[in-house]
């Protein structure tokens, strides 16, 4: 208040008043330490919080079985090749002999044509690479054509699979580049589509052949046309054969039909241009009527005022070679005759080298069901794959091709039936171009003795979830490589969750201590006296002492039958790893249904899809009536429930909404008959279904128990505000009091003074 009351009373007034405003501010005081008592047990619920989702991450880790496809693998030649794993990779030991490695295609342009790479080249035309068009003008420089390349993209967005960069070869020479983005024998396509750009730098060295300019309409043009009111205009523009421009309006007249707007697109287009209209598809398309080099071009076609996608279909152009040959032989008698005349158990031996050079010397005996396939096949496999064998129908003649372009050592020197020899002669020698730096090649291999061949270095589907990486030739003995289960891995895996379950318990048990106010050994948990953390915890614990056992005919229904227990002596859960690792080896599929949830049926036709968290484990009696699907749940002892369950059909799947299969989806088209339908949660599941439960933002049991403690604050902001509000008041009343009394004393000190004064006494 700021007045001063040391007056006539010579009382301490301020002193009194603020020692008495402080007693009754302790009331006040009192409800802002309950609320950080209260703040302190919701950051102690947020800390709770986040080491239940600590579990949640730790199961998440182990609930489905691409969780456990967790592998160590090795290799007796790292240096020949290696091997990983993904989804669906079984232990496993396989034997690889590596023939010969994936390449890049890597093409040269011709030496001293190009004096300087930002000077114009003088040469213009359209050219295709892998079917995508770009265009040189005569303007462009090297450097520009290579940025023109490197930026070209397919339909899809993607790049056209081929790098271009530039070599200097000397001040005054230069040379263009162009390597496949991609290892493999199919290499690129290069056409010249108008000009000769590509030729004249020495890419392709002649043309092998010819592509036709094609435009097709994405859509059905009948019904399109047909849906066009009489007098609606359709706009076409483009450029016919010779380059000259196309803009041209049809007006659609009563009774018109689709063939009368084709003769008029094929008048528009003139004689370089075919139209016709599919009689299946109804799609619209525009060819060029000479295979070749051409400029017809579609860019616009419109329907009233929707513009209707035109696609263009092939290029027209002149595909070249790029000189490359393939290393033939062929023999020069008879092939079919001399194997039609050898009796089961003849013999023919062979003798050649492969495409390395190494010695090929071989002996195919016949089998009494031998065909000439057969044989052809022996020969291809005698030379690990790298060939094609075939017999020609009309001459009879053998023909051995090397499937790798370029120069090579394959050869076949003889082959001898029954002892006669059959000479060979080479008919093809391989050969690459001067422009042809590496020819495009396969990998081959052989996995258990089986020839196999990949595009890349890096082969997968040989078997499933499995991949080889190739990484050097060697073929005398086999790399063995090795694929086992990472057993310690998985150990730790359980160990993780296992010691996120221990943190919550320890929490917990730290949190809701309880200390006696006169014990100096430490002090009570935040939590002390809340049943809320210990409930929660006692429900988690619950889950690791569940029974698994949906079916009855699991191997193990307890997790204890794992190796995981409780330690005695702190009573926090622990992991025998000797023996969970024991039951991995022995039992891996066993184990692996505790942990994950799986849903599988006994019918082929009825599939299991998915489930929520309200679906109830168990088995399932599926029945399905007049298209319709019923089920019922059997109980414990395998005994159907009497209370059945109908499901929503949408097209194949069949939906539950209510019941124990609440949330469940099956795939089942009608008439896929009666299935009986196993789900089973395993322990992953059960851990995440149910910390779901307790930390949900909006009804989790954390979250409700948070929204009470931030009622009780409130409630004390409210009851610490009014009471403040007392104790002003209270303050301002005494204020108003003592100086009240203050004023009295000083009138009646007055009245005293002034009588005394009429008496003749002195005041002072």
């Amino acid at each position: 208040m700021g007045i001063s009351m040391n007056g006539p009373s010579g009382i301490d007034t301020n002193s009194i008043i603020s020692q008495l405003t402080a007693l009754e501010m302790e009331k006040v005081y009192k409800f802002d330490s309950q609320k950080a008592t209260v703040n302190k047990r919701i950051d102690a619920y947020t800390q709770f919080e986040t080491y239940l989702n600590d579990i949640s991450k730790a199961a998440t880790s182990l609930d489905n079985r691409e969780d456990f496809n967790m592998y160590n693998t090795s290799s007796s030649s790292s240096d020949t090749a290696s091997v990983t794993t993904s989804f669906g990779a079984q232990p496993g030991s396989y034997g690889l002999k590596v023939f010969q490695l994936a390449e890049r295609e890597k093409l040269i342009s011709t030496d001293g044509i190009i004096a300087d790479n930002q000077a114009d080249m003088g040469k213009a035309g359209r050219f295709s690479i892998n079917g995508v068009e770009i265009s040189v003008e005569a303007t462009d420089s090297l450097e520009e054509l290579r940025v023109k390349i490197n930026s070209a993209k397919k339909e899809d967005g993607s790049k056209i699979g081929v790098t271009a960069t530039v070599l200097k070869m000397a001040d005054n020479n230069y040379r263009f580049v162009l390597t496949s983005d991609d290892t493999g024998s199919k290499g690129a396509t290069y056409e010249d589509s108008s000009g000769t750009v590509l030729k004249d730098l020495g890419f392709i060295t002649g043309y092998s052949g010819s592509t036709t300019e094609k435009y097709e309409t994405a859509n059905d043009m009948n019904v399109a046309f047909a849906a066009l009111a009489d007098g609606a205009e359709i706009k076409i523009e483009g450029t016919d054969a010779s380059g000259a421009a196309v803009s041209s309006t049809y007006t659609k007249t009563a009774g018109a039909v689709i063939g009368d707007f084709s003769s008029f697109v094929s008048t528009a287009f003139g004689t370089g241009a075919s139209v016709a209209v599919d009689s299946t598809t109804g799609k619209l398309s525009i060819s060029a009527t000479t295979a070749g080099s051409s400029s017809l071009r579609v860019s616009k076609l419109t329907f009233d005022t929707t513009d209707q996608a035109v696609n263009r279909t092939e290029v027209g152009g002149q595909s070249g070679t790029k000189g490359i040959t393939k290393e033939t032989y062929e023999s020069n008698t008879n092939m079919a005759t001399s194997f039609s005349s050898l009796a089961a158990g003849g013999k023919i031996s062979i003798a050649g080298t492969d495409a390395n050079g190494k010695s090929v010397t071989t002996t195919y005996v016949r089998g009494a069901t031998d065909t000439a396939t057969d044989f052809t096949k022996f020969i291809e496999s005698s030379f690990n794959g790298t060939v094609t064998a075939s017999i020609d129908a009309t001459t009879g003649k053998l023909k051995v091709e090397d499937k790798n372009g370029g120069n090579s050592l394959f050869s076949v020197t003889d082959m001898a039936v029954e002892g006669t020899s059959n000479a060979f002669s080479r008919t093809v020698t391989g050969y690459k171009g001067a422009n042809v730096l590496s020819v495009g090649r396969d990998a081959y291999f052989s996995v258990d003795n089986i020839n196999i061949s990949s595009s890349t270095n890096k082969a997968s589907g040989v078997a499933q979830g499995v991949s080889f990486d190739l990484k050097s030739v060697k073929y005398d003995a086999p790399t063995t490589v090795n694929i086992t289960r990472d057993i310690s891995g998985l150990a730790k895996k359980v160990d993780d969750l296992i010691n996120s379950y221990n943190a919550v318990s320890r929490y917990v048990a730290s949190s809701t201590k309880y200390v006696a106010a006169d014990d100096k050994s430490g002090t009570s948990g935040v939590l002390v006296g809340d049943m809320t953390a210990k409930t929660v915890n006692s429900k988690v614990r619950g889950v690791f002492m569940d029974s698994f056992n949906v079916t009855g005919n699991e191997t193990f229904t307890s997790l204890a039958q794992l190796g995981i227990k409780t330690n005695t002596t702190n009573g926090q859960y622990e992991l025998d790893r000797t023996k969970f690792e024991a039951a991995l080896e022995q039992n891996f599929d066993e184990v692996v249904k505790l942990f994950v949830d799986e849903g599988y049926t006994d019918n082929a036709n009825v599939m299991f899809g998915s489930k929520s968290k309200d679906t109830a484990e168990g088995v399932y009696d599926i029945i399905e009536s007049g298209g319709s699907y019923s089920l019922n749940l059997r109980d414990k002892d395998g005994n159907p429930s009497a209370t059945s369950y109908l499901g929503i059909r949408n097209g194949d799947v069949v939906s539950f909404d209510d019941g124990p299969a609440k949330g469940l989806y099956l795939t089942a088209p009608a008439g896929s008959g009666p299935a009986k339908v196993t789900y089973s949660k395993g322990l992953a599941g059960r851990l995440s279904d149910l910390i779901k439960t307790v930390t949900d933002a909006d009804s989790g049991t954390l979250a409700t128990r948070k929204k009470s403690m931030q009622t009780q604050i409130k409630n004390y902001t409210t009851m610490a505000e009014k009471m403040e509000k007392r104790v002003n008041a209270y303050t301002e009343r005494m204020t108003k009091q003592f100086a009240a009394m203050e004023q009295t004393m000083s009138t009646l000190k007055s009245q005293q003074n002034s009588m005394l004064s009429q008496l003749g006494y002195s005041t002072n």
